[in-house]
């Protein structure tokens, strides 16, 4: 892949992940008509440009959607569908990376959600928007995801 390449592609996922946030945050709503042609875009542009084999991409979005789906059906209400399409897009970007991503996001939103519980900014059934933390754990993997995974395989 050129050098333009390898700056375009995260400038544009990282952009895409700035507008849901933004979104999110605003309207407690994360647009299909943002996520939808962004994870068919990266699923294309990881299929000619990639480093990993083409299907790792459709499979790392697929699992990352099924990993949110599951929690989302049980408890309807608890996370949006948008989170779901989220999860897509990010494991159509980041292929294997994607659980780094998944991983930071729960810790994160765990974290900042006790402590809005504990200094009673928000109550324990008040809705916290979980796709700007989906999409900083994708910021962060899209930048350190291979280090930070190769530094959790070496401890096993």
């Amino acid at each position: 892949m050129n050098a333009a390449l390898n700056l375009l592609f995260p400038a544009a996922a990282l952009a895409v992940l700035a507008s849901v946030t933004i979104t999110d945050l605003r309207r407690m709503i994360i647009p299909n008509r943002i996520v939808l042609p962004a994870a068919a875009a990266a699923l294309a542009f990881n299929a000619v440009f990639g480093p990993g084999p083409w299907w790792e991409y459709p499979v790392a979005g697929l699992a990352a959607f099924t990993f949110l789906l599951v929690p989302a059906l049980i408890r309807p209400g608890a996370m949006g569908m948008g989170d779901v399409k989220l999860a897509f897009f990010m494991g159509a970007v980041l292929g294997r990376y994607v659980a780094v991503a998944l991983f930071l996001a729960l810790i994160a939103s765990a974290l900042i959600g006790l402590g809005l519980i504990a200094t009673r900014v928000r109550g324990r059934k008040d809705r916290i928007p979980f796709g700007p933390f989906l999409a900083g754990g994708s910021a962060v993997a899209l930048l350190a995801g291979e280090q930070i995974l190769s530094a959790y395989l070496s401890t096993l």
